[in-house]
């Protein structure tokens, strides 16, 4: 998730700027700080910054009067003395207790011209990060809902020969996510590499719906079902009761579901609307 960006969206380089990096656990903060340091490493002489500090946990540019920082996201609730401009939070949906280390981090980036905070992170169920996430979805936070499924990058295929067939639940993947003969081949092996489908669902999502919902393993309507069904064109909108439900998931999750009635007939051979009488009514998983 990504909150809304305040100012020019264009890449330059900028002076007197902090970036800072929280992770958890604190194993990933080196291979995060890796990937900065290599992409500084490779860049050309002519524009690569100089550097002061290159450490464990700092990249810092003295010319620039900016700096790259790595953190671990701690029980006390990180970055409260921190000042930054850029903020990348990394797997936070399993961070503990995450709405203390949220009210510490906000506070670190002021809400000016040229600031940015991702939050980033694989679904782990439906816990604080998934809140995070539908609230972001409903419009009712100021970050933005980024997903990006594995089928964006080319690299995850593997060459087909003609007697590559589409078994039946494939050929569902084929026409709800435009899935190439290519990319069905290389989803096979890897759930043959991880042992499940669900696990391989975990790991590569194609939707935000699956992610969360195959990270615990608790699917009574699946993501994909749902896909097709809002696709679908419906040529006659009235029949008879119609009842929807929605059901609990992990955690605080509630089950919710609608009733509708909405019975078809007409009036002097013309088709008349039909009443439409619903309710709706939500509880707590029992």
């Amino acid at each position: 998730m990504i909150r809304r960006r305040i100012g020019d969206a264009s890449v330059e380089f900028r002076s007197s700027l902090s970036c800072v990096c929280t992770v958890r656990p604190q194993s990933l903060s080196s291979n995060l700080f890796e990937i900065v340091k290599r992409f500084h490493d490779g860049m050309p002489a002519e524009i690569k910054p100089s550097v002061s500090t290159a450490n464990a946990e700092s990249l810092l540019f003295d010319r620039l009067d900016s700096g790259y920082v790595v953190t671990e996201a701690t029980g006390e609730g990180t970055g409260r003395s921190a000042t930054a401009q850029l903020l990348h939070a990394s797997e936070t949906a399993f961070w503990t207790d995450l709405p203390l280390q949220m009210a510490a981090l906000m506070q670190t980036v002021a809400d000016i011209d040229g600031t940015e905070i991702i939050l980033e992170s694989t679904a782990n169920g439906y816990n604080d990060f998934h809140t995070l996430w539908r609230k972001a979805e409903a419009g009712e936070s100021e970050f933005l809902p980024v997903f990006l499924p594995w089928s964006l990058d080319a690299g995850y295929s593997r060459e087909v020969g003609p007697e590559f067939q589409i078994a039946a639940d494939e050929s569902k993947l084929v026409d709800t996510y435009g899935l190439s003969k290519e990319q069905l081949a290389w989803r096979r092996a890897k759930i043959a590499q991880l042992g499940s489908a669900e696990y391989f669902a975990q790991e590569y999502p194609l939707n935000s719906s699956e992610a969360f919902i195959s990270a615990s393993f608790d699917s009574f309507i699946r993501p994909e079902t749902v896909i097709r069904a809002r696709k679908e064109k419906v040529e006659d909108p009235y029949g008879p009761l119609v009842i929807g439900v929605d059901p609990a998931g992990m955690g605080p999750d509630r089950y919710l579901y609608c009733l509708a009635q909405r019975p078809s007939h007409s009036q002097g051979g013309k088709p008349q609307r039909p009443g439409h009488h619903g309710g709706w009514a939500a509880g707590s998983k029992g």
